[in-house]
């Protein structure tokens, strides 16, 4: 029987259940077995004379992640029937690409501080597969949890694939230049300068590429003013990412061969150049964003008039056409359980940088959250303000002075008060 034959006969019950209710709990009766397609009838009474019922599920997830999160109305409505069986269409399906990731804390500045305590970083980003079209894949969320000896406000954040480093300038000195023809490699990419062609045509042979460190002081970038420079990248690459801020005039992409001369990067949003479909994420609020090219890449060429890029990271066949983006992190003093962490939005950093999986390179994301995270009141002291332990907890009858030894000091104390009294009676006895 087919899916559609099924979904027919369902609807046939439920006609049925409307004109011959006696009837229909014969057929329930004598059936084999009896298939509720996504749950669609409610189970009532009636229906305890079936056999065996059946749950099928035709879009898979949804309940799912519900029967995690203990939904109980759910539990109650699947517990009804005998056997639960789903299935999907139109997919392969997927799994996760390899990825391993890390919060390192660094050392509190000053433990001796009134209510200190340790507390979680909460983190969450998104995974894209730019095979094709941009495809989001899920939303992975983490905790991190860090002792009260570790600074709150202060971490870093890890993300890695297993593939190779992206051609990302940071291994080439700072004020480095090249021009035209000029053939250099930074992680082991080649990378040529080529002529720039100007919004009117003209075409300058004599522009220049420099590395510059960044603002935000998370590594270098090349400075493009009036030149392209062209990347050649070894064995085939399914797609190729890169970072980018634009101040200047036009752009020039060239992507196997095939050139656009363009204002700006946006304007080559959702086209297909060079069989190949471009991609353009521009960061709110800001004249940086990213260009994700999806396709068999074998040549890229990208030109500007005071443009910046870095972060040119081929995707390849292990896991590289895998991208994470919107990275967000923020803070709890109480552990959260998995609903509770799919609940949370409190951020505190929002970060659009990406993360291409193909990376050798580490990807490394600091969170500053200097003077936003008070420590809540409790009756904690501070470490300084804490009495000092004693040695034991045990004394001797004969330990006097409660040093947990009975020594010559415990004598002198007998000695110093031999014969006093601190009754009124002894106090008459020893003055006369």
């Amino acid at each position: 029987m087919k899916i559609g034959d099924i979904l027919a006969e369902n609807q046939i019950l439920a006609e049925l259940e409307s004109r011959d209710k006696a009837g229909l709990r014969r057929l329930y009766a004598e059936a084999d077995a009896v298939i509720n397609v996504c749950g669609y009838h409610e189970i009532r009474p009636e229906h305890a004379d079936i056999r065996r019922l059946v749950y099928l599920q035709t879009d898979p997830m949804a309940e799912q992640v519900k029967v995690a999160l203990g939904d109980e109305e759910v539990l109650d409505r699947l517990d009804r029937h005998d056997v639960h069986f789903t299935y999907g269409t139109g997919t392969a399906g997927w799994a996760l690409p390899s990825f391993g990731w890390n919060i390192q804390t660094p050392p509190a500045p000053d433990v001796n501080v009134v209510d200190i305590t340790g507390g979680f970083v909460v983190g969450a980003f998104d995974l894209y597969d730019f095979s094709g079209e941009p495809n989001l894949l899920c939303e992975y969320r983490l905790i991190h949890q860090y002792p009260y000896t570790q600074n709150p406000e202060r971490h870093v954040f890890t993300l890695q694939g297993p593939g190779e480093r992206c051609a990302d300038f940071d291994d080439l000195p700072e004020w480095d230049t090249y021009h035209v023809n000029d053939v250099f490699r930074t992680q082991g990419h080649l990378v040529t300068g080529r002529e720039y062609i100007r919004s009117s045509g003209v075409i300058v042979p004599s522009g220049y590429a420099e590395v510059r460190s960044s603002d935000d002081d998370t590594g270098k970038m090349l400075y493009l003013s009036e030149v392209s420079v062209e990347f050649a990248f070894d064995g085939p690459v399914l797609g190729v990412g890169f970072a980018f801020g634009e101040t200047g005039e036009n752009i020039n992409l060239e992507i196997n061969g095939d050139l656009q001369n363009v204002p700006d990067f946006a304007d080559v949003n959702g086209l297909a150049i060079g069989g190949c479909l471009v991609t353009v994420t521009d960061d709110v609020g800001s004249y940086t964003g990213t260009v994700w090219i999806a396709g068999q890449v074998d040549q890229l060429m990208v030109g500007g008039h005071e443009l910046f890029i870095d972060d040119v990271c081929p995707l390849r066949d292990n896991g590289g056409t895998y991208v994470a983006t919107n990275f967000r992190f923020g803070h709890t003093y109480g552990m959260l359980d998995t609903e509770s962490l799919w609940q949370f939005h409190d951020w505190m950093t929002i970060s659009p940088h990406h993360a291409a999986l193909s990376q050798g390179e580490p990807f490394e994301l600091t969170l500053d959250w200097d003077s936003r995270l008070p420590y809540p009141a409790s009756n904690l002291l501070a470490a300084a303000q804490i009495p000092t332990a004693p040695d034991c907890t045990v004394y001797l009858e004969a330990d006097l002075n409660k040093d947990c030894c009975v020594d010559i000091a415990d004598l002198e104390i007998l000695i110093d008060q031999w014969m006093e009294c601190t009754t009124f009676e002894g106090a008459d006895e020893v003055t006369d």
